[in-house]
């Protein structure tokens, strides 16, 4: 069975049918949850945590500190056209609760409405038709916090779906921007934990391995990302996540995962089943 799987680039699990299968191959997954940010998750994905002790939560705030040095390099060397390119403009449209009172909006009325998404997904839109993705305060280094909203490459915001309270400000900025810096962070927090990367996002995955300050750099300004190069062991995982899925998995219940894991002559048959060459060649199975 596969090691601790570090999942990215979201806090919530997207797919119910990815998760079970990931309970069914992964010793248990961790995720990024900066201190203070609104867990919502689904009654399956709170008992695998509560009753498996499958889903583990990781502050990032050391790797983000980490990775700050490189993105802030980025914006001082490449500056303007990074401004051309990831200007964050302000979404001034209200929530319906609020009637459209701007007084009630706060924070100059910009609305986090999106999520961080590959590069490309949303660039033929005009700039101020762009929605803006946020990152939760604590997943950002203070000292690139400051540099990308003095440069305007973000500005303070409120969710539009979660964390509505005006105590909770985000920092919103164009989706490709969050983007490239969820990967670099996760990237970051696998390397420390020694965690392996895991995605349910296809295009997260050919978009990890091997960042450094020049392909920060690189992917800031546009230049299509290096084809990752994961090991043997997370290849074959992400194989097995994604291709070979039980018949009917999705109308499994959860319980009968939990029971399958908590059954230990079964769960060491399955273990054994489920070890990848490499792990079976160094017993860590």
């Amino acid at each position: 069975m596969q090691r601790i799987g570090l999942y990215y680039p979201y806090v919530h699990f997207r797919n119910e049918q990815w998760i079970k299968a990931a309970a069914l191959y992964w010793r248990g997954l961790a995720r990024v949850v900066p201190p203070g940010f609104p867990v919502a998750d689904p009654d399956m994905v709170k008992a695998l945590r509560d009753e498996l002790d499958f889903v583990t939560d990781v502050d990032p705030a050391e790797a983000a500190a980490a990775v700050a040095p490189a993105f802030l390099k980025a914006v001082e060397d490449h500056g303007p056209e990074l401004r051309r390119r990831f200007l964050a403009t302000a979404d001034t449209r209200p929530f319906p609760a609020h009637h459209g009172n701007p007084a009630e909006l706060g924070m100059g009325e910009r609305i986090v409405n999106a999520e961080p998404t590959p590069p490309g997904d949303v660039r033929t839109l005009p700039r101020d038709e762009r929605p803006l993705a946020g990152l939760y305060p604590y997943e950002v280094d203070l000292r690139l916090a400051d540099a990308l909203r003095s440069t305007g490459l973000a500005v303070p915001a409120i969710r539009s779906r979660i964390a509505r309270s005006p105590d909770v400000t985000w920092l919103a900025m164009d989706p490709a921007l969050a983007w490239i810096y969820k990967c670099v962070l996760t990237e970051e927090l696998a390397r420390r934990t020694r965690y392996a990367p895991i995605t349910d996002q296809v295009a997260a995955h050919s978009a990890t391995d091997g960042w450094d300050s020049d392909r920060i750099a690189s992917a800031m300004l546009g230049e299509p990302p290096r084809t990752a190069v994961s090991d043997e062991a997370t290849r074959l995982g992400l194989m097995a996540v994604r291709c070979v899925l039980p018949d009917g998995l999705r109308s499994v219940p959860v319980a009968k995962i939990i029971q399958l894991r908590n059954d230990q002559h079964r769960c060491v048959w399955f273990l054994s089943c489920t070890s990848s060459p490499a792990e079976q060649r160094n017993g860590t199975t």
